[in-house]
């Protein structure tokens, strides 16, 4: 076998070189697998670690024992093909070569992952996820139809410097809270009836009007608390029971100061004015106490049973005065309604009777009229026929003869082909026509 390492042989000399370096690096991976590398504290890194490493090994045994062939295969031809063995031998290690490129593009290389940095990357994501639970234990939430106000749950302090927050998230800090007052319309009800559901059941209100009489007044109001002034309610009361209690509290005495105002009759016959009078205690009283007066329903009176039964017997006597009153103002009312159909009917007569007497002076003028235009027309008819039959002698027709003339032609105008014999001395005996037929 002749010596490899010849002139123009450069080409094999940097093969073997690269396959001496390919074999250091085959033998460095077996000492990696022996156990030289540092144990990696995280159990999931190590499998990761050696998977790799297996794969590392795998794909360096299969280069080598290709590179074993194509040394083989080299030093065969060699001796019987210089040059064909080593353009041979240049396309097998290229080949060999590709295929071990091709090898390592797959592999992972985790040689840059030391220790330290997957303990800082560890570090890193335990960061992120205790800021991530930080954040969402520092977004609170205010239920719908809820103000609230900020509490710390640690030592229970509320801030009422920050003011009140309305319905939903709010980023105020995991170790904060909340304190819920409710911000819809509510119903304080002064009645001896059981109220409906989340309504406080109150007493009725009982008062003494100005005439000294007792009574109990049963009363509806809706108020609602005040957002900017929540913090200043807070102060006063803590809870909604408090506040809801400073409220009654407030309202009795304004209504039982309002009705001291009024007598008892008031209610009947002054309601309206009561109802105002109310109305307006109650919104004062309440903007007292940072409230709101929505609205306000004054529905039932209780008094002693001889009080009442005398109210009762005032109104009735007044009623059936009322009903008197309305009887004899109908009365009045059908007796002037009849005195004014008597003068329309009278009326009606004095009217028809002179449009009767106009109707027939208006009728007989106008047939008087009618007859005298007849006569005047008749007049110029005969002297037209005058004329026209007068003789040119200048002799005319006497009044007779226009007579007859005229029964002639009123004859001839109901018979058709007739003639006349004119001019004789005596008129005929007899007159002969033909009839139409």
């Amino acid at each position: 076998m002749e010596p490899l390492h010849q002139p123009g042989c450069t080409s094999l000399c940097g093969l073997e070189t690269l396959v001496r370096r390919i074999t250091r690096s085959s033998r460095s991976g077996s000492n990696l697998s022996s156990g030289v590398a540092e144990p990696l504290p995280n159990r999931h890194w190590q499998q990761q670690e050696q998977d790799s490493q297996c794969e590392g090994q795998q794909d360096f045994a299969a280069a080598v024992r290709q590179e074993d062939v194509v040394l083989e295969g080299l030093q065969n031809y060699a001796l019987q093909n210089r040059g064909a063995a080593l353009q041979n031998y240049a396309l097998q290690a290229h080949d060999a070569t590709q295929q071990k490129q091709d090898a390592g593009r797959w592999k992972v290389d985790l040689s840059w992952c030391t220790p330290r940095i997957r303990m800082g990357g560890g570090c890193l994501v335990v960061l992120f996820i205790i800021l991530v639970i930080f954040l969402g234990a520092s977004a609170k939430k205010v239920r719908q139809y809820h103000y609230g106000l900020v509490r710390n749950s640690i030592t229970g302090r509320v801030a009422v410097e920050k003011g009140a927050y309305t319905s939903g998230v709010h980023f105020v800090g995991f170790w904060n809270g909340f304190v819920l007052f409710p911000s819809t319309i509510r119903n304080i009800q002064f009645s001896s009836e059981v109220p409906e559901t989340g309504v406080q059941q109150v007493a009725p209100l009982k008062v003494r009007s100005s005439d000294s009489l007792p009574m109990q007044l049963e009363i509806s109001v809706q108020y609602r608390r005040r957002e900017s002034e929540l913090p200043q309610l807070f102060q006063r009361a803590m809870t909604s029971r408090l506040q809801e209690n400073i409220f009654i509290s407030v309202l009795s005495a304004a209504f039982i100061k309002v009705m001291s105002l009024h007598e008892a009759k008031d209610c009947w016959t002054g309601r309206s004015k009561l109802l105002a009078d109310f109305l307006r205690a109650c919104q004062e009283s309440l903007a007292q106490v940072h409230a709101v007066c929505w609205g306000l329903q004054f529905y039932r009176i209780a008094m002693a049973s001889k009080y009442e039964q005398a109210l009762v017997s005032t109104q009735v006597q007044k009623q059936q005065e009322t009903i008197e009153q309305a009887r004899r103002s109908a009365a009045r009312v059908r007796a002037e309604t009849e005195v004014l159909l008597q003068t329309i009917r009278a009326n009606i007569s004095v009217l028809e009777t002179k449009s009767a007497a106009e109707r027939y002076q208006l009728l007989v003028g106008t047939q008087a009229l009618v007859d005298a235009r007849k006569v005047v027309a008749e007049a110029n008819a005969t002297s037209t026929v005058r004329e026209l039959l007068r003789l040119p002698s200048g002799i005319e027709l006497s009044g007779a003869q226009l007579t007859f003339y005229q029964q002639t032609l009123m004859l001839s105008s109901n018979l058709t082909g007739t003639r006349f014999l004119v001019g004789q001395s005596t008129p005929p005996s007899h007159v002969v026509a033909l009839s139409r037929l």
